[in-house]
């Protein structure tokens, strides 16, 4: 029981810590994932409004992330981060579960933005 307050004082700090430095930078995909982790750690049942925060947290890190380099991103995030994710804390492991349609959304949207782009540029083959 002392070990798990003192994780959650430790997780505390680090997840005072990333608000603060997301205050100052935006448009950082690690500490925006950091911040829905943190709040996934710490909160196990959660409200509506909580459960609203992790996702616009989760979904700006997993996009700023992919935004990043795509192709080395989801071998990283589906072979080694998200099974590391999975085995450290049930918390974060059942709170991902229901994430997964925030990454869906977020690949369907850089699709349709990517054959956008494409329609606009070569046209429509008519």
């Amino acid at each position: 029981r002392l070990m798990a307050s003192l994780d959650n004082d430790r997780i505390q700090q680090l997840h005072g810590a990333v608000r603060r430095l997301l205050r100052l930078s935006t448009g950082n995909g690690t500490l925006s994932m950091l911040d829905a982790l943190c709040m996934m750690s710490l909160h196990f049942d959660c409200s509506r409004l909580l459960a609203d925060r992790i996702a616009d947290a989760y979904g700006k890190g997993y996009e700023q992330l992919r935004a990043q380099e795509h192709n080395a991103f989801h071998h990283r995030w589906n072979n080694e981060i998200k099974p590391l994710l999975h085995s450290c804390n049930p918390a974060i492991s059942r709170q991902m579960a229901t994430l997964t349609g925030y990454e869906l959304r977020i690949e369907l949207k850089a699709h349709n933005e990517w054959l956008n782009k494409f329609i606009n540029r070569y046209g429509t083959g008519k």
